[in-house]
């Protein structure tokens, strides 16, 4: 609320009304990855005069925020759409990250895993990406990493247990299951289950 009233204000400096749209956009995509779908609703709305302007990273991200509203309500292939149109180099990650799981609730796997592979080489892109003070870096670092238990996931889905075993080893590479937190190791484990 803080942050939507932030950007709201004409008082607010432009740079921080950005950042304060940039927040409230990253939030939004949190709140979704935890269920809740009237947050982003109320983001998206409130931000609406921002969307068109793909030449700032708030107005780019509203795009990933938009299409994830189309997929958790049951349409990945409006998301899917909504999100190949905006590819074009500069997009940020999450709108990867949105387009990974989009592709993955239509049943098509190797799309998804196309997305989970960019994920996981453009780590320094997760770093590096400017918006909001980069409030959006420890997203966007987790799901370059986690994008290897996600490829795995995939691949056990669809009986490629040799790749997917392999995902769970570049996964090991990247972070050691000793140090995974413990959410991410109970699903890295009940995915090992399925493999006897």
């Amino acid at each position: 609320d803080d942050l939507l009233a932030r950007q709201a204000d004409s008082s607010t400096p432009r740079v921080d009304a950005e950042d304060a749209a940039y927040a409230a956009m990253m939030g939004a995509l949190i709140a979704q990855r935890m269920g809740d779908k009237k947050l982003a609703a109320t983001v998206l709305k409130q931000l609406k005069p921002w969307e068109s302007d793909r030449n700032r990273p708030h107005g780019a991200q509203s795009s990933a925020v938009a299409a994830n509203q189309l997929r958790i309500s049951g349409d990945p292939g409006a998301a899917v759409s909504m999100l190949e149109k905006t590819l074009d180099g500069a997009e940020p990650l999450q709108v990867r990250q949105v387009l990974l799981e989009a592709y993955a609730d239509m049943g098509r796997a190797d799309d998804a895993l196309a997305q989970a592979e960019w994920l996981a080489e453009h780590r320094g892109r997760a770093y590096a990406e400017l918006g909001c003070a980069r409030c959006q870096q420890p997203m966007n670092v987790y799901d370059t990493v986690a994008s290897h238990l996600r490829a795995a996931e995939i691949l056990a889905s669809s009986n490629r247990v040799d790749e997917a075993k392999k995902e769970l080893t570049r996964l090991d590479a990247a972070w050691s299951n000793q140090d995974e937190p413990d959410y991410l190791r109970r699903r890295r484990g009940a995915l090992v289950a399925t493999f006897n």
